[in-house]
Protein backbone atom coordinates (compact mmCIF):
# COMPACT_ATOMS: atom_id res chain seq x y z
CA UNK A 1 0.00 0.00 0.00
CA UNK A 2 1.16 3.19 -1.02
CA UNK A 3 1.40 6.52 1.43
CA UNK A 4 -1.13 8.10 -0.57
CA UNK A 5 -3.31 4.79 -0.99
CA UNK A 6 -2.90 4.98 3.06
CA UNK A 7 -4.06 8.64 3.81
CA UNK A 8 -6.80 8.07 1.07
CA UNK A 9 -7.91 5.16 3.56
CA UNK A 10 -8.66 7.96 6.28
CA UNK A 11 -11.28 9.25 4.35
CA UNK A 12 -9.48 12.83 5.19
CA UNK A 13 -11.02 16.05 3.90
CA UNK A 14 -7.96 18.21 4.07
CA UNK A 15 -8.88 19.94 7.02
CA UNK A 16 -8.14 17.08 9.90
CA UNK A 17 -5.28 16.49 12.60
CA UNK A 18 -3.53 13.57 11.42
CA UNK A 19 -0.88 11.33 14.01
CA UNK A 20 1.48 8.88 12.46
CA UNK A 21 2.91 7.06 14.36
CA UNK A 22 6.25 4.86 13.51
CA UNK A 23 7.74 7.31 10.90
CA UNK A 24 10.14 5.43 9.28
CA UNK A 25 11.50 7.45 6.38
CA UNK A 26 8.42 10.24 6.85
CA UNK A 27 6.91 8.74 3.51
CA UNK A 28 3.42 8.49 5.23
CA UNK A 29 3.81 11.40 7.45
CA UNK A 30 4.80 13.54 4.01
CA UNK A 31 1.47 12.24 2.69
CA UNK A 32 -0.57 12.81 5.35
CA UNK A 33 0.81 16.56 4.67
CA UNK A 34 0.00 16.82 1.33
CA UNK A 35 -3.59 15.77 1.79
CA UNK A 36 -4.58 17.58 5.00
CA UNK A 37 -3.55 21.08 2.99
CA UNK A 38 -5.69 23.14 5.47
CA UNK A 39 -4.50 20.32 8.46
CA UNK A 40 -1.59 19.81 10.67
CA UNK A 41 0.18 16.01 10.92
CA UNK A 42 2.23 15.29 13.99
CA UNK A 43 4.91 11.69 12.86
CA UNK A 44 5.82 10.42 16.27
CA UNK A 45 8.46 8.09 16.83
CA UNK A 46 10.48 6.61 19.12
CA UNK A 47 13.85 6.53 17.36
CA UNK A 48 15.74 9.89 16.99
CA UNK A 49 17.40 8.26 13.64
CA UNK A 50 13.96 7.74 12.51
CA UNK A 51 13.28 11.11 12.63
CA UNK A 52 16.25 12.67 11.98
CA UNK A 53 16.31 10.19 8.54
CA UNK A 54 12.36 11.70 8.40
CA UNK A 55 13.24 15.03 8.36
CA UNK A 56 16.18 15.04 5.65
CA UNK A 57 14.24 13.64 3.24
CA UNK A 58 11.45 16.86 3.47
CA UNK A 59 9.41 18.74 5.25
CA UNK A 60 5.85 20.92 5.07
CA UNK A 61 4.45 24.08 6.49
CA UNK A 62 1.73 21.77 8.33
CA UNK A 63 4.04 18.79 9.63
CA UNK A 64 5.87 18.38 12.86
CA UNK A 65 8.45 15.58 13.81
CA UNK A 66 8.07 14.42 17.47
CA UNK A 67 10.34 12.05 19.60
CA UNK A 68 7.99 9.51 22.18
CA UNK A 69 7.18 5.93 22.26
CA UNK A 70 3.59 5.38 21.64
CA UNK A 71 2.83 3.24 24.41
CA UNK A 72 4.10 5.85 26.96
CA UNK A 73 3.98 9.72 25.33
CA UNK A 74 1.85 11.64 26.70
CA UNK A 75 -0.02 13.18 23.31
CA UNK A 76 -2.93 16.03 23.70
CA UNK A 77 -6.24 13.95 24.37
CA UNK A 78 -8.62 14.09 22.07
CA UNK A 79 -6.44 16.43 19.31
CA UNK A 80 -6.26 14.33 16.39
CA UNK A 81 -9.02 13.35 14.04
CA UNK A 82 -7.27 10.38 11.81
CA UNK A 83 -4.21 8.54 13.47
CA UNK A 84 -2.04 6.50 11.07
CA UNK A 85 0.58 3.34 11.17
CA UNK A 86 2.21 0.38 9.86
CA UNK A 87 2.51 -1.23 13.07
CA UNK A 88 0.88 -3.90 13.75
CA UNK A 89 0.05 -5.52 18.06
CA UNK A 90 3.93 -7.42 17.79
CA UNK A 91 5.71 -4.44 16.66
CA UNK A 92 4.88 -3.41 20.71
CA UNK A 93 5.82 -4.60 23.71
CA UNK A 94 2.18 -3.85 25.03
CA UNK A 95 -0.10 -3.56 22.46
CA UNK A 96 -2.67 -2.59 24.22
CA UNK A 97 -1.07 0.31 25.92
CA UNK A 98 -0.19 1.39 22.54
CA UNK A 99 -3.43 1.46 20.71
CA UNK A 100 -5.05 3.23 24.14
CA UNK A 101 -2.87 6.17 23.75
CA UNK A 102 -3.71 6.16 20.06
CA UNK A 103 -7.48 6.36 21.23
CA UNK A 104 -6.88 9.03 24.03
CA UNK A 105 -5.17 11.12 20.89
CA UNK A 106 -8.10 10.87 18.76
CA UNK A 107 -11.28 13.17 19.19
CA UNK A 108 -14.72 10.81 19.54
CA UNK A 109 -14.91 9.32 16.39
CA UNK A 110 -11.82 9.88 15.32
CA UNK A 111 -10.39 7.30 12.64
CA UNK A 112 -7.71 4.57 12.95
CA UNK A 113 -6.02 3.24 10.02
CA UNK A 114 -3.32 0.10 10.07
CA UNK A 115 -1.76 -0.65 7.04
CA UNK A 116 -0.59 -4.15 6.70
CA UNK A 117 -1.90 -7.32 7.56
CA UNK A 118 -2.15 -10.08 10.47
CA UNK A 119 -4.70 -11.86 12.55
CA UNK A 120 -8.24 -9.83 12.27
CA UNK A 121 -9.31 -11.97 15.42
CA UNK A 122 -6.60 -10.55 17.85
CA UNK A 123 -6.06 -7.04 15.78
CA UNK A 124 -9.68 -6.90 16.38
CA UNK A 125 -9.40 -8.16 20.45
CA UNK A 126 -6.61 -5.96 21.16
CA UNK A 127 -8.64 -2.61 19.14
CA UNK A 128 -11.56 -3.44 21.50
CA UNK A 129 -9.54 -3.10 24.58
CA UNK A 130 -7.51 -0.50 23.70
CA UNK A 131 -11.40 1.75 23.04
CA UNK A 132 -11.90 1.07 19.59
CA UNK A 133 -14.66 0.19 17.82
CA UNK A 134 -16.16 -0.81 15.12
CA UNK A 135 -13.49 -2.44 13.31
CA UNK A 136 -13.12 -3.05 9.27
CA UNK A 137 -10.41 -5.45 7.93
CA UNK A 138 -10.21 -5.66 4.21
CA UNK A 139 -7.57 -6.44 1.31
CA UNK A 140 -4.68 -8.95 0.66
CA UNK A 141 -1.93 -10.38 2.49
CA UNK A 142 0.21 -7.30 1.29
CA UNK A 143 -2.18 -4.15 0.83
CA UNK A 144 -4.49 -5.22 3.83
CA UNK A 145 -5.81 -1.95 5.85
CA UNK A 146 -7.60 -2.47 9.24
CA UNK A 147 -9.94 0.60 9.94
CA UNK A 148 -11.11 1.52 13.36
CA UNK A 149 -13.33 4.16 15.11
CA UNK A 150 -12.47 5.69 18.63
CA UNK A 151 -15.52 4.57 20.78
Amino acid sequence: MTPDDLIAATGTDGHDWILTVGCGDGTDARAAARHAVHGHVLCLDASPRALARAARHGDAANLRYRLGDIETCELPEGDFDVAVTRLRPGAFADPVAAYRNIARALAPMGTLVIAGDGDPASLEEVLGLAGFGPVWVSGGERDGVTVAVRR
